[in-house]
């Protein structure tokens, strides 16, 4: 792919992806016909893990029980039903001019899947032309058996039947005999994959784990007793679920139950390092290696949305945004921490976004350290300043650092006793096609204090 990048003219460019592709082929003609094999199999066959499917994390419970039991229903099985069908009615059926297309048109997507590259949703486009013949079987069903078990007695048939046609009952058996063979070639094909066990323990998972959001709610709203009671009943090997019953030890003091839980929890999932980061935080420690750990940045979207929902807040009134070990839970709708010049930041990956300080006093200020860059002709952003939901100002942004000063009317300071709830708005953009994030503004800082 770099190599193709390189070469500017589109026309010098595909000889040389050509000239290429031949020469991989003739190095080893056998692994070609290995991959053609594989593509064809992903595409006609099952795959219940396939992207489209949208079944990642059924095994933790993250797919709904309705979303499984519609998929196997109205794919797997409706699947394995139409093909069958759709075979007998292309061999069963009356002649047409538009059969031979049908077969023409399925057997190109066969040769195509072989010869490039194939995933499952790609066979759409030849169910929907089986679909007639899949639907003219089911409604000849009873003429073609009794066609097909009394046509060794001629007075015995079914004049009517739909495929009678003149010279054509000499060869009933030999087409029979194909359509029995691509049928049974079908089925031992995809019969393995049919997903039975797969969404029985997606279903099973789904109601285990609800007890987890159960216990999350609860969580959220102060109820600590109701929450482990919750927690208590989802499935305890999960690591979902050992972070949140961690998470609810640390939460209430217990740091000694918290670190044996965390020791049980999958190193590879962010949780892991997420509670590691808040016992560090309760011990006066420093948590950075654990929040900035390799694992969370990989998957910081989830890691500090949860960290937002389920930690407590340090009630700092100095947030030095970018900062692992200080605005892990703190910050809400941001990017991974980056360095411009020095300076440490994240850029706003959402629309809206948020941030967690100490509570206001009817004579504070807030001040924000912001940029907000955006390439030619983009006209620089304007952030809109919400506090406890109260709009506050709004601050047209420099394409360079700047701090930003905003007072905090007293009567919206009243409202933050439990901690200010800071929300930004802006417009955002995207950087191009090799930087496809949603970016609105960077921000670097944020300071509540006196007039």
């Amino acid at each position: 792919a770099a190599d193709l990048r390189a070469i500017p003219n589109q026309g010098t460019r595909q000889d040389y992806a050509y000239a290429r592709g031949f020469e991989l082929l003739r190095a080893d003609p056998l692994a070609f016909v290995g991959k053609g094999l594989k593509e064809m199999n992903d595409l006609w066959a099952g795959n219940f893990t396939a992207e489209e499917r949208f079944t990642r994390g059924y095994t933790h419970g993250l797919v709904p029980a309705s979303h499984l039991l519609a998929s196997i229903t109205l794919d797997d099985t409706l699947y394995l039903l139409l093909v069958p069908l759709a075979i007998i009615g292309l061999f069963a059926a009356p002649r047409h001019p538009l059969r031979g297309y049908v077969v023409a048109w399925a057997l190109t997507n066969f040769a195509l899947a072989f010869a490039f590259f194939a995933v499952t949703r790609f066979r759409l486009a030849v169910l929907f032309f089986l679909l007639p013949y899949a639907a003219w079987t089911l409604l000849n069903l009873g003429s073609l058996w009794r066609n097909l078990t009394l046509r060794s007695n001629e007075s015995g048939r079914d004049k009517s039947r739909p495929y009678r046609e003149s010279g054509r009952d000499k060869s009933c058996p030999y087409r029979v005999a194909v359509a029995a063979i691509l049928i049974i070639g079908f089925l031992v094909a995809n019969l393995p994959s049919y997903p039975l066990a797969e969404t029985a323990q997606g279903v099973t998972e789904w109601g285990k784990q609800q007890h987890l959001v159960a216990g999350d709610a609860l969580f959220a709203s102060g109820d600590l007793q109701g929450a482990a009671r919750e927690y208590n009943q989802a499935d305890q090997s999960l690591a979902e679920t050992q972070t949140a019953r961690a998470n609810l030890d640390i939460h209430s003091g217990d740091l000694a139950t918290a670190q044996q839980l965390v020791v049980a929890i999958d190193p590879a999932y962010w949780g892991h390092y997420l509670i590691l980061g808040a016992i560090a935080r309760a011990q006066h420690a420093d948590p950075t290696p654990a929040f900035g750990s390799r694992v969370v940045r990989d998957n910081y979207a989830a890691a500090s949305e949860w960290a937002w929902t389920h930690f407590t807040s340090t009630m700092s009134c100095d947030l030095q945004v970018g900062d692992e070990g200080q605005d892990m839970g703190e910050v809400r709708g941001f990017g991974l921490s980056e360095v411009d010049s020095g300076q440490r930041y994240r850029w706003s990956v959402q629309p809206s976004v948020a941030l967690r300080l100490c509570p206001a006093t009817s004579s504070t200020t807030l001040t924000l350290r912001l940029r907000g860059y955006r390439p030619a002709p983009l006209p620089s952003p304007t952030v809109s300043v919400s506090v406890a939901g109260v709009n506050v100002g709004n601050v047209n942004l420099s394409a360079t650092w700047q701090d930003y000063t905003i007072a905090i009317p007293a009567a919206v300071a009243a409202k933050t006793s439990e901690g200010t709830i800071i929300e930004l708005s802006s417009s955002t953009f995207v950087p191009g096609g090799s930087d496809p994030r949603l970016l609105g503004f960077m921000l670097a800082a944020a300071h509540l204090g006196g007039k």
